[in-house]
C-alpha cells in the first residue's frame, strides 16, 4: 500500500516547488501552484483515514480505499470541484505517498497537513508530549520543505505538507497544544505556511487568536474550522474582526445541525463585511459521509445541494465565488516572507 505507483499519463501537471519566497502560492502533495489556478477549494475535508488512534475512537473514522476516495473524488470533480485540503496531520491514519496517489489519478490538487490533532489520537509516548515546541516547529518545518513521513509504513517522503494544524478541546486549550501552537508558529515563521485549526464544538476561537498573537502571528493566518457547531453569530463577527478566516465545515453534517443553519451564518456573515474570510466545506473523517463507502450524501453534495440552496435563498453568484474559489486562494497560500 505504501509503495508510490507510477502512472505514464498524472492527470495533474506537475509543479515545482516554490523559492520565490516574495510571491504567494499554493503547496499541493504534487508540487506548487499560483493561487488563483487553485480552483473551487473545500478546505477541511479528509481523504485517508488509516487504521490507528482514529478507528479505535471512532469505527467510523477509516478511510483505507484509495479507489473509494477516487471514485469520490471523480464526483467532486464532476461538480465542478478543483481542490481539496485533506486536514489529516502528522500520525499513523495519514499517508502521503497515497495522498499524492490519489490527487495525480483523480485530477484533483490535494494540499496535505502537518502539525498535530487532538492529543486523544497520540500514545502516551509520542513525541508530541515529550519533544519541545522547538523540536516539534523542526519536524513540521521539514514537513513542509522537504517532505512529509509517512508513519503508516515508516518511510521519508519528498511529499510536502502545504498547511499546518493545531487543536484546543472543549472551552479550554491544554498545555501540550499551547506547545503545538507555540511549534506551528515557529514553522510559520520561517515559512510563511498558513495555520488551520480545529475548535472542538467552536469553542476557544478567540482564546486560539489571543494565544497565536503571543508568538508573533496575525489572526489573518489562522484557518479556524469547525465554528458552525458554535453558531453564535456576534461571537463569528468577534473572530472576523481580528482578521482571521472562519470555515463553516459542518455541511450535511446534520448531527450538528442543519444546513439552513449554516447559510444563515453565511448571508450574516457577509452582510457584515466579512465576506472575503468565510469558507465553506464537508469535514468528511467519517465514513458515514461518503457514497463509495455506501453511506452518503458524499463528497459533492457541497456543490450539487447545498450550494444551489444557497443561491435559493438569494445568495449572489460573486458571492459564490468568493466563498468557494476566491477566499480559500487567499487563505491557504503561502504568505510571502518579505511581508512578515
Amino acid at each position: 500500500m505504501c509503495k508510490e505507483r507510477k502512472k505514464n499519463v498524472p492527470c495533474l501537471p506537475v509543479y515545482g516547488i516554490s523559492n520565490n519566497m516574495t510571491a504567494s502560492f499554493i503547496r499541493t502533495v504534487t508540487g506548487d501552484l499560483p493561487p488563483e489556478q487553485l480552483g473551487i477549494t473545500q478546505p477541511h475535508e479528509h481523504l485517508v483515514l488509516l487504521p490507528g488512534r482514529s478507528f479505535e475512537i471512532n469505527p467510523a473514522l477509516l478511510l483505507d480505499s484509495p479507489e473509494c476516495a477516487r471514485r469520490e473524488l471523480a464526483d467532486y470533480k464532476a461538480a465542478g470541484g478543483s481542490a481539496i485540503v485533506d486536514a489529516q496531520p502528522m500520525g499513523a491514519e495519514r499517508s502521503p505517498l497515497l495522498l499524492h496517489e490519489i490527487s495525480r489519478t483523480s485530477g484533483v490538487w490535494v494540499v496535505a497537513t502537518s502539525g498535530f490533532h487532538r492529543p486523544c489520537f497520540y500514545p502516551d509516548d509520542h513525541f508530541l508530549f515529550t519533544e519541545t515546541a522547538e523540536n516539534l516547529a523542526e519536524r513540521i518545518v521539514r514537513e513542509i520543505t522537504v517532505g512529509m513521513f509517512d508513519y503508516s509504513c515508516n518511510q521519508e517522503t519528498s511529499i510536502k505538507a502545504g498547511m499546518v494544524k493545531w487543536t484546543s478541546e472543549y472551552h479550554h486549550i491544554p498545555p501540550v497544544m499551547q506547545k503545538a501552537a507555540h511549534a506551528a508558529a515557529i514553522a510559520h515563521h520561517q515559512t510563511g505556511v498558513p495555520i488551520l485549526t480545529h475548535t472542538e464544538m467552536g469553542t476557544c476561537a478567540l482564546e486560539q487568536i489571543e494565544l497565536i498573537q503571543k508568538y508573533g502571528v496575525a489572526p489573518s493566518a489562522m484557518i479556524l474550522c469547525h465554528t458552525d457547531r458554535n453558531p453564535d453569530k456576534y461571537l463569528h463577527k468577534e473572530i472576523a474582526s481580528t482578521g482571521a478566516r472562519l470555515v463553516y465545515d459542518g455541511v450535511a453534517r446534520t448531527k450538528h445541525g442543519p444546513d439552513s443553519l449554516i447559510i444563515d451564518l453565511i448571508r450574516e456573515m457577509f452582510g457584515a463585511g466579512f465576506g472575503s474570510q468565510i469558507m465553506v466545506a464537508m469535514d468528511c473523517a467519517s465514513r458515514t459521509i461518503w457514497r463509495h463507502y455506501g453511506y452518503g450524501p458524499g463528497l459533492d453534495y457541497l456543490l450539487n445541494v447545498f450550494i444551489p440552496r444557497l443561491k435559493r435563498a438569494g445568495f449572489s453568484e460573486r458571492g459564490v465565488r468568493r466563498l468557494l474559489v476566491e477566499n480559500p486562494a487567499s487563505a491557504i497560500a503561502f504568505l510571502p516572507l518579505s511581508e512578515k
